[in-house]
């Protein structure tokens, strides 16, 4: 069993001197679980847990609520696999409206596994997987991410994996051209993101080793369906947007937003995005406690608004954009202080 507790007030700041994506919530979490570790005729271990969360602001706003049942096993070839379903109840987002008030959510439930084979073997495989469904927006989300290491040698070690995802929002954020105080425009994203990550690992010597490192990278997100906040507190989410009835224009979309007779511009959130991103760290010790670095960063990327989505033509358009390449050097050189004084 487990149990914990964490906060953050809504007056502590720490962006000045990092990055902090959430304040002002009081989070409290307990579960309680079995672990069965004798190996049986099939199973070498196994394990159930039960797993429960609040999150409430200071101002008692509830943002979260919800619970997950998971369990893991690992059979006696060593290869192992997880999985679980966690339901979510509705709350308040203080966060949808970017800087608004709070918004009425809907309830979710998510479901995951993963299986990877004998961690032991000079050849290893994993594959995760995740789903999320929330019914009364029609929203929904896929994630899958396979993953195969190797191990040639005691020295070398490569590893690559995929990740792919798509997902469908019926509440995303909708820029406006201009500011309409009170206004918030939404829209429904259809989105598709595709990574590629592989890494080698070399040690020539004790002293003398090599690291790779490359990941290109798809994402593409088309929007429909704009419409804005009619009653953010409505239990029926048909209630809570009232559908925006946009023309489009070049470069974007108009609508009336204010009800003033007068359109407003809607830039196009359509977006493809590419990026290649790699690198190489040679690692030479060439004295004890002393180090000489040499890297070498390559990168490139290209955007565009078409929304659409094709990783064939997409590789080729990215490859094709101009690079930056970046070559450092850094040395570490220890100091003796003892040796220095005679000693």
């Amino acid at each position: 069993y487990w149990a914990g507790f964490r906060t953050r007030t809504a007056e502590f700041e720490t962006n000045d001197i990092g990055f902090m994506s959430r304040g002002d919530f009081l989070v409290a979490w307990g579960g309680i679980g079995y672990e069965h570790s004798l190996p049986g005729k099939r199973l070498r271990r196994w394990d159930v847990r039960w797993h429960n969360w609040t999150w409430r602001t200071y101002q008692g706003v509830r943002t979260s609520l919800g619970t997950r049942l998971s369990g893991s096993v690992q059979f006696l070839n060593y290869w192992s696999a997880s999985g679980g379903a966690s339901y979510g109840l509705g709350g308040f987002n203080t966060g949808m409206l970017r800087g608004g008030p709070a918004v009425r959510t809907d309830d979710s439930v998510d479901g995951f596994g993963r299986i990877s084979s004998d961690g032991r073997k000079k050849v290893q495989f994993s594959v995760n997987a995740n789903a999320r469904r929330q019914a009364a927006t029609d929203s929904w989300s896929l994630s899958l991410r396979p993953n195969l290491g190797w191990r040639p040698a005691g020295r070398a070690r490569a590893n690559v994996g995929l990740s792919y995802s798509r997902n469908e929002s019926d509440t995303q954020w909708v820029n406006l051209s201009e500011a309409i105080p009170g206004r918030y425009v939404f829209g429904r994203i259809a989105r598709q993101t595709v990574g590629v990550t592989g890494r080698f690992d070399v040690s020539f010597t004790p002293e003398l080793s090599l690291q790779l490192y490359a990941q290109p990278f798809v994402s593409s997100g088309r929007y429909r369906d704009f419409k804005q906040i009619a009653d953010r507190l409505a239990r029926d989410y048909a209630d809570r947007f009232d559908d925006l009835s946009v023309q489009a224009v070049d470069g974007g979309y108009e609508a009336d937003v204010d009800g003033d007779g007068t359109a407003e511009s809607i830039a196009n959130p359509d977006f493809n995005f590419k990026q290649f991103r790699s690198n190489a760290v040679l690692r030479w010790e060439y004295r004890p406690g002393s180090t000489l670095f040499a890297v070498w960063s390559h990168g490139r990327q290209h955007s565009s608004s078409t929304g659409e989505f094709d990783f064939g033509s997409d590789i080729e358009t990215l490859f094709d954009a101009p690079a930056d390449n970046v070559f450092m050097l850094k040395l570490s050189h220890w100091l003796n202080p003892y040796a220095l004084l005679g000693g």
